[in-house]
Order: structure tokens, then C-alpha cells, then sequence
């Protein structure tokens, strides 16, 4: 891991994610808890299966081998143009992790050639994410479970 400030980030993808797979899971899983959309839709063991083959990465940040934040994002095209979407957040010290960390992995983004990164939160985090993670444009996700017929 890199360090700065006391703290370590690393970016895992490839053969990294087998080593802090259960690591990982756990983190995700506990990610997933707080966010109603993300519990329906992330499936930890799918996302560090592709984080595996590189359609998706972390970054971690912790102290030595303990990882206390993650940053989960997958990759898509979408009309032609590449995407980022970050799929998870989670740990300690979230606005530690942006204040060290955000500023690179943005430029890692822009060197990768991804035109825009999206983040799917729920509404009372919306404000956050504009405010203190630079997200310009916010559109509502709404959803309505449908009963299946038998």
C-alpha cells in the first residue's frame, strides 16, 4: 500500500483480490447494509469476481494489512462513452479517505479515459456526495417492486 499520512491506500485488482478476498467480502457485504439499493444489488462475491478479471477495482486504505476503507467501482460503456460507477463506500474515516485519496483516484479516472463516474445513493446522501465529492449533475432512481405472478 501507498503511503500517506499514516495511512496506506492500495489499488486491487488481478491476482491482488484472491489475497484480501475475504477482507473484501466482509467490507462489502457491511457496505451493502447501508444502502437499500445496494443491498438488492450487490452481490460482494460477483463484485471481487470481476474486480479478479478487471472490470472492476478497490481501493483499499488502512494501516499495514488492515483494510478500514473501500472504494468499489465498475466499468461499463454506456452510449458509446466509458463509465465508472462506484458500487461501494464503506468503512472508517470516509472524509479522511476523500481528503487524501479522492484527488488521485479521480485523476486515475481521467488518465483511464472514463468520462464520467456515477454514484447511486440514497437521497439523503445525495447532498454529500455534490457537496464534498464534486458530483455535478444528480437524477432520482425511483423503483417499485413488482410482485411475480406463480
Amino acid at each position: 500500500m501507498q503511503k500517506t499520512a499514516n495511512k496506506d491506500i492500495a489499488y486491487v485488482t488481478g491476482t491482488d483480490v484472491e489475497k484480501l478476498r475475504p477482507a473484501l467480502t466482509a467490507m462489502l457485504e457491511e457496505a451493502a447494509q447501508g444502502n437499500p439499493f445496494a443491498a438488492e444489488e450487490l452481490n460482494p462475491q460477483e463484485l471481487v469476481d470481476l474486480a479478479a478479471i478487471g472490470m472492476a477495482v478497490f481501493f483499499v486504505a488502512g494501516e499495514g494489512d488492515e483494510i478500514e476503507t473501500i472504494l468499489a467501482i465498475r466499468f461499463s460503456d454506456i452510449s458509446g462513452k466509458k463509465c465508472a460507477e462506484i458500487l461501494a463506500l464503506a468503512g472508517k474515516h470516509l472524509l479522511l479517505f476523500k481528503a487524501l485519496y479522492w484527488d488521485t483516484i479521480i485523476q486515475w479516472l481521467e488518465q483511464n479515459d472514463v468520462d464520467f463516474l456515477d454514484a447511486c445513493v440514497p437521497s439523503e446522501r445525495a447532498s454529500i456526495y455534490m457537496n464534498k465529492f464534486g458530483f455535478d449533475t444528480q437524477a432520482a432512481v425511483i423503483r417499485r417492486h413488482l410482485e411475480k405472478s406463480k
